[in-house]
Order: C-alpha cells, then sequence, then structure tokens
C-alpha cells in the first residue's frame, strides 16, 4: 500500500490507536476507583430495601462495564496498531470488527450508567437512616441487629470518605430552611451528657481536632464548618463536570468512529 493518502492513514490509526490506549487507562482507573470507594455507598442502597424498586446491580455494573472495556482496549490497540504498521487485512478486519463492538458496549454503559436515578439514590440513603446506632454514643451496639451494624458501618464509610453527612444537610439557620436528614429520620438529635449532637462522629471524622470535630457534630452548617449531605455532594460533583463527562463522550465516540473508517480504507487498499 503506497501513496501519501495511504500512509496518512497508517499514521492516523496509528497515532489514535495510543490516545485510545491512555483512555482506557483513565477509564480502568476511574472503573475500579467507582467500585473500590462506592462499595459502601451500594451496601446502603441494599440495606435500605430499595431493592424492592430497582435493581441494585445497576449502580456497580456500568462500573464492571467500563472495567472490561478498559481492558478491551489493550487487546484493541494492538491489532490496530500492528496492523496498521504491518498493513494485514486480517488485524485490521479484526480491529474493525472489535471496536465496533467496544463502540456498542460504551454505548450501552453510558445509556445504564445515566439510568441510575439520583432521585432513587436519595431515597434509599435516607432510608437507611433510622437503622443507623452511633458507636460513639453505644460502644458496644448490644441490642444491634445485623443490618444496624451493616447500615452503621457503611455510612460511617460512606462520611468519612466522601466528608458529608447525611443524606442532605442543607439551608441556613438564619433563613429557616435548614434541613438535616438525620433529624428528619429520627435517629438525630441525641443528648450525651449535657450537650446535644444533632450528626454522627464520622460526619466531623476530617476534622484533626476533637475539639472542631465535637462543635462540628453540635452545629455541622456553622461557617466554619459547613459539612454537605453527601447526595447533594454527589449531585453537585456530578453537575459541575457534567459538560467534562459529555465531551469527554463525544470525543472517545468520535475517535473510535474514525478510526473504524480509517480500518475500513486500509483494509480495502492492502494487498
Amino acid at each position: 500500500m503506497e501513496g501519501c493518502l495511504a500512509n496518512l492513514l497508517k499514521y492516523l490509526l496509528f497515532g489514535s490507536n495510543f490516545i485510545i490506549f491512555v483512555i482506557g487507562c483513565v477509564v480502568l482507573g476511574l472503573g475500579i476507583y467507582a467500585l473500590v470507594d462506592g462499595a459502601s455507598l451500594v451496601n446502603l442502597v441494599n440495606e435500605s430495601g430499595a431493592g424492592d424498586d430497582i435493581n441494585i446491580t445497576a449502580f456497580t455494573s456500568a462500573a464492571y462495564i467500563f472495567i472490561v472495556v478498559a481492558v478491551f482496549v489493550v487487546i484493541l490497540t494492538f491489532f490496530g496498531c500492528c496492523g496498521a504498521i504491518k498493513e494485514s487485512k486480517c488485524m485490521l478486519g479484526t480491529y474493525f470488527t472489535l471496536i465496533l463492538v467496544m463502540f456498542i458496549v460504551m454505548i450501552v454503559g453510558a445509556v445504564l450508567g445515566y439510568s441510575t436515578s439520583m432521585t432513587t439514590l436519595e431515597t434509599a440513603l435516607y432510608k437507611t437512616q433510622d437503622k443507623y446506632k452511633d458507636n460513639s454514643i453505644s460502644p458496644d451496639c448490644g441490642n444491634c441487629t445485623d443490618q444496624q451494624k451493616a447500615v452503621t458501618k457503611a455510612w460511617d464509610e460512606v462520611q468519612s470518605s466522601l466528608k458529608c453527612c447525611g443524606a442532605f444537610l442543607n439551608g441556613t439557620v438564619a433563613a429557616g430552611n435548614y434541613r438535616n436528614s438525620w433529624k428528619e429520620s429520627g435517629a438525630y438529635p441525641v443528648q450525651v451528657l449535657a450537650k446535644t449532637y444533632v450528626v454522627p462522629a464520622s460526619c466531623c471524622d476530617h476534622f484533626e481536632k476533637d475539639s472542631d470535630k465535637e462543635s462540628c457534630r453540635l452545629d455541622p452548617r456553622s461557617t466554619t464548618y459547613n459539612v454537605t449531605g453527601c447526595f447533594d455532594k454527589l449531585d453537585q460533583t456530578f453537575q459541575d463536570n457534567k459538560s467534562t463527562f459529555l465531551i469527554t463522550g463525544v470525543v472517545i465516540m468520535v475517535i473510535m468512529f474514525l478510526n473504524m473508517l480509517f480500518a475500513f480504507a486500509m483494509c480495502t487498499m492492502a494487498n
């Protein structure tokens, strides 16, 4: 296969495959992070009983799909790079088939991830809060059920790792619109000696001083601590990065589509 056009297609295909390889590594890392860091969140949804209303596997299926796709990219880029350099019809044909499959799988994964309702997540988080048993108040938890222990552990892990508090914790006391899902669920406030704690200890774990941790539990929405609800934080993170997710997705899809065209063209031109 000779000529400027043929060489241009060859190096474009080789270069774009390297870009896809890098993107695949990023997707793999994000997928693993979602599974590891989101495990406690999934446990909360399971314990909430929301599984009767939704299929909880939707929360993890998207992450598994992205991980599988990322591993698939390694195989894909091998056939793309080698096929382009060697001008092999067999490799280029295999590459075209694989990237077409990957294209379809990524669309399915994106739709699956988007279809998971944030409203359902908020409900699932809220439904578990009345089962929470604060270990700082009852360290032995002698009368706790297995479900209460699981819920307590999951909530503590979520709140500590995400630096958030409850399903929601927003508004201001001065404006009269302060909302605390720990209070609304009935789990808080609680009296300990002469103090009234309005949130669990894990809401304030990220502060270094013990005095700050205690003061935070008494007034988490003060300007000093300004603790945010877990659902609010997740929703805000998604909203802040929505355009980035969209642009990244479009760029990936365009690159993949162009690579399919390049591979098909090289197949027809190869000897």
